[in-house]
């Protein structure tokens, strides 16, 4: 491990996007971080990896929601197997919030 990296946590959730565009993805959360916490960041773009393998970054400013898995791990378990999911909403100030948040 690079000795300047940041210990990350992958997080499976799945994401709208402006354009309607939706696909499933690990976003990379620092550890003892919040999902809400990345997505409020300073950062333009997200780094996400797809169930396939494939890197992304993703504008911030696509994002129309984040859904979240209730009950779902950090391995990219598909979100049939999980309860009712939690939405994080962008909204119009750019701020993102998720109720009962507990990533």
């Amino acid at each position: 491990m690079n000795g300047r990296a940041i210990p990350k946590t992958r997080v499976f959730v799945e994401i709208c996007l402006d354009d309607g565009t939706a696909f499933s993805a690990n976003m990379f959360v620092q550890n003892q971080s919040r999902l809400s916490d990345v997505l409020n960041d300073d950062r333009k773009f997200l780094p996400m990896q797809t169930i396939d393998g494939k890197l992304l970054a993703i504008a911030k400013t696509a994002i129309k929601y984040v859904t979240l898995p209730v009950g779902c791990g950090s391995g990219g378990e598909s979100a049939r197997h999980c309860r009712a999911p939690t939405h994080a909403v962008l909204s119009q100030a750019g701020s993102v919030g998720l109720p009962d948040e507990k990533v």
